[in-house]
Formats: structure tokens, C-alpha cells, sequence
């Protein structure tokens, strides 16, 4: 978070903009399925050698464009170890 707000310059005093920190894979569970978002950043830094297959399947990337509002953009910061 302070990451965000010191270096993204993302609003700290700004009601309509939410920023939730959450395991990519659980990020959805639980929210209702019309709950749109103008911008989704999928920062995957991994210490491993490769992000889950969970985050990279067809059904994953299909569920956060349904997330996504109309002029709704993803952004993906994918950063390896190796």
C-alpha cells in the first residue's frame, strides 16, 4: 500500500478509488459477479520459476475481463527471479 500511494501516486483521499490488496487467486471469491472495475494491476512478482498455472489458464483471464468495466484496462507487472 505505501508503495502504491508513494511511488504510483495512486489517491489516498479519493472515495472513488479503492485499492484492495489481495492473493490474485482470491480476489474475486466471495464478490458479486457484477462488480466492474476500471482498472485491475496484476502485479505477480514470484519467487519461483513461473506464476501458478492457476493465474495463467484461459478460465482465470476470462474471469477478470468479465471484471473489467466496458473501457476497463488490466495491467500485468510479472517480474521473475531468474
Amino acid at each position: 500500500r505505501r508503495a502504491a500511494e508513494g511511488f504510483l501516486g495512486t489517491p489516498t483521499n479519493d472515495d472513488r478509488f479503492k485499492l484492495h490488496m489481495r492473493d490474485a487467486a482470491l480476489a474475486f471469491e466471495g464478490a458479486p459477479a457484477n462488480l466492474k472495475y476500471d482498472l485491475i494491476v496484476f502485479d505477480a512478482y514470484m519467487p519461483g520459476p513461473r506464476m501458478p498455472d492457476s493465474l495463467v489458464t484461459q478460465e482465470y483471464i476470462s474471469l477478470l475481463a468479465s471484471r473489467l468495466t466496458p473501457s476497463g484496462v488490466f495491467v500485468l507487472n510479472f517480474c521473475l527471479p531468474y
